[in-house]
């Protein structure tokens, strides 16, 4: 809670000082004054409403908590995110998001990729160091060590992809070889990670980190091909926003899932055992 009212903070300063803040327009001279940039402020309040009572919808609903309070959280997320839609299609000036881009060029599909890719990179990489120091004993160190070949293969592959898309002008191919790639990595997980494993077996989350960052650059130049020029700025402003929203969904909502199937797998293990049902509650 303290590192979340920390991280509130920032984004409140940020926030003020973007409303602050005034972008010249190309009809602009230096004998004009500025003309403030319009921000889409109930676009951002009904956004962000949406987003935090999602992630608490999720935390809690894995929970056991009581129906009312899940059906109340539901109800809330569904509704603010019906608020912004409709902000966005019929009221906002200047859109945080504007809904008619993703219809261009196939600007929808980069941004559910996105989001889909993310969240299942961080999904995994949010319960990376808590597998290894569970199935081995790690300390936070060890386990932490475990990590690092992800953000290191991450970064290699939105260099290469970035050079072989700068000598190749190609990415389609790249990013189906990039989609194959992060699919066997996971698939290898699921099937040899199982217990103790190997130092060399620790290291099938380098080509998954890989094949994220090769993603991230075809994905890249695709989306900023799929709108004119005068719209670029905008529709990878959203693309951005659209991997922040699948990190967000992949770290909590793995971390929600793991807690109710280890909380459902002591429940049935528990069953018919003296004080069971209390231990597995309590956990």
């Amino acid at each position: 809670m303290a590192t979340f009212l920390a991280q509130a903070v920032i984004v409140t300063a940020c926030f003020v000082v973007a409303l602050s803040q005034s972008l010249p327009s190309a009809t602009d001279s230096p004998s004009q004054p500025k003309k403030k940039r319009q921000v889409d402020v109930l676009g951002l309040l009904t956004f962000g409403i949406t987003m935090a009572s999602f992630l608490v919808l999720v935390d809690r609903g894995s929970k056991d908590q009581p129906l009312p309070v899940v059906v109340t959280l539901a109800v809330m997320t569904a509704a603010f995110a019906t608020a912004f839609l409709l902000i966005e299609s019929y009221w906002a000036t200047a859109p945080l998001i504007p809904l008619s881009l993703l219809k261009q060029g196939g600007a929808g599909f980069y941004f559910a990729v996105q989001i889909l890719l993310l969240v299942a990179h961080f999904g995994m990489l949010t319960n990376l160091a808590p597998y290894f120091t569970h199935t081995e004993n790690a300390t936070n160190t060890v386990a932490a060590l475990h990590f690092l070949p992800a953000p290191f293969g991450n970064a290699i592959g939105a260099l290469v992809g970035g050079r072989l898309i700068n000598k190749s002008k190609r990415y389609k191919l790249l990013s189906i070889v990039a989609v194959l790639l992060l699919v066997a990595s996971f698939i290898a997980m699921l099937l040899r990670w199982h217990g103790r494993i190997s130092i060399w077996e620790s290291l099938y989350i380098f080509p998954a980190g890989f094949a994220v960052g090769l993603l991230a650059s075809t994905q890249f130049v695709g989306v900023s091909s799929a709108v004119g020029k005068e719209q670029v700025a905008t529709i990878l402003s959203m693309f951005f926003l659209s991997g922040q929203i699948g990190i967000m969904i992949g770290a909590s909502g793995s971390s929600a899932l793991l807690h109710r199937v280890f909380r459902d797998t002591l429940v049935r293990k528990l069953a018919g055992k003296t004080d069971g049902k209390q231990v597995s509650v309590s956990n």
